[in-house]
């Protein structure tokens, strides 16, 4: 049996730092899910296995360089790729010709885009920009600030879509609320740094009896976290 303060891994003897756990099993979990996984070995790193490349760096899981990994990522096929390289302005002149775009569905866009489905492009003063934003710009003029971003009422901006009709400018509060409403804003455990789960907040708001520094040290937050969990100024979605 742990000895209080101590982490209650057997074998451990650290001090405590959340969940009864020491910050070395506490990270453990957060990365992998398990307080007791093993350190995964480091990715040992060779030669491309790709006929023809001689890049080296290509990692023993995916056997690929770089290059390679990125275009069977992204189409699928890593031998794919060369092919969907747009002409130098090319990107620049679809974009102008659909700028009077008449039609209710999605327009997408057909070239690059920046991995996250926003199609990306380099405009007439040469600064690389977002196909959406530049669209926007040219359908419906300048931003009133630049700290405006251009709106899809559709909710598909991550899917590329870029039918003017569907674009307008909004405040960062309106571009919250648009992808609040559309279900592509990353809420709670889809946040890629969450340290609580939708079960740990609800036991949080349950908990009866135990100060807020109490249920900070159980659940490895400050205080501070707990104290907006509790009323709900964060988390506030879930009930």
């Amino acid at each position: 049996m742990a000895k209080a303060g101590l982490c209650s891994i057997a074998g451990c003897g650290k001090p405590v730092k959340g969940r009864g756990w020491c910050s070395a099993h506490i990270a453990k979990w957060r990365k992998y899910g398990d307080p007791l996984a093993s350190v995964r070995r480091p990715t040992q790193y060779g030669p491309c296995a790709m006929p023809g490349c001689s890049k080296q760096g290509a990692s023993s899981r995916s056997m690929l360089c770089g290059a390679h990994y990125k275009r069977r990522w992204r189409y699928g096929d890593p031998n794919k790729g060369a092919e969907f390289r747009a002409a130098s302005g090319e990107p620049l002149a679809w974009l102008i010709a659909h700028v009077a775009h008449v039609g209710e569905d999605c327009l997408k866009w057909p070239f690059a885009d920046r991995g996250n489905g926003y199609g990306c492009l380099n405009n007439e003063a040469g600064e690389f920009v977002g196909a959406h934003r530049e669209m926007c710009r040219k359908a419906h003029g300048e931003p009133p600030s630049a700290d405006h971003a251009a709106l899809h009422s559709c909710g598909m901006g991550h899917e590329g879509c870029v039918n003017p009709q569907h674009l307008r400018w909004g405040t960062v509060t309106e571009n919250a609320a648009d992808r609040y409403e559309h279900g592509t804003m990353k809420l709670g455990e889809d946040v890629h740094n969450a340290k609580l789960t939708e079960d740990d907040v609800k036991a949080i708001r349950a908990a009866v009896g135990k100060s807020q520094n109490e249920l900070a040290r159980e659940f490895g937050v400050n205080q501070a976290t707990i104290w907006k969990i509790l009323h709900r100024l964060a988390w506030r979605w879930l009930k």
